[in-house]
């Protein structure tokens, strides 16, 4: 067995050229994957509502979401079931609106929301 830093890149050195080239391999198929666009529909719950207060306006049950990413990641998460929760508790009388931003879906890396109607 041979010491130092010599020893560390002549050893082996068969394993260690296989292990870079499946490493390379499993890279370029990663970064060439095709990207995927899809849309989906998130269900929309309203929770805390104060008792003395009344919703006049319509509220959609579902809203539209179009995501784009990598095409097994996009995969997965159209197995999942999305959805958006807005507390309402606190909010005072009159009218009040809600902005629904990208950053309340929790995505996986590599995949974003680029829109959401209505939002």
């Amino acid at each position: 067995m041979k010491t130092g830093l010599k020893g560390v890149v002549t050893e082996n050195w068969g394993l260690k050229v296989v292990s870079l080239l499946i490493a390379s391999l499993l890279w370029l198929l990663v970064v060439s994957e095709n990207q995927s666009e899809e849309h989906f529909k998130a269900s929309l719950s309203l929770v805390n509502i104060p008792e003395e207060l009344v919703i006049t306006g319509g509220v959609p049950q579902y809203i539209n979401v179009r995501i784009v990413g990598p095409r097994t990641i996009v995969s997965n998460v159209r197995q999942r079931k999305l959805g958006v929760t807005l507390d309402l508790g606190g909010m005072q009388s009159g009218t009040s609106t809600y902005e629904i931003l990208p950053k309340r879906f929790a995505m996986p890396h590599g995949v974003e929301v680029i829109d959401i109607s209505p939002s």
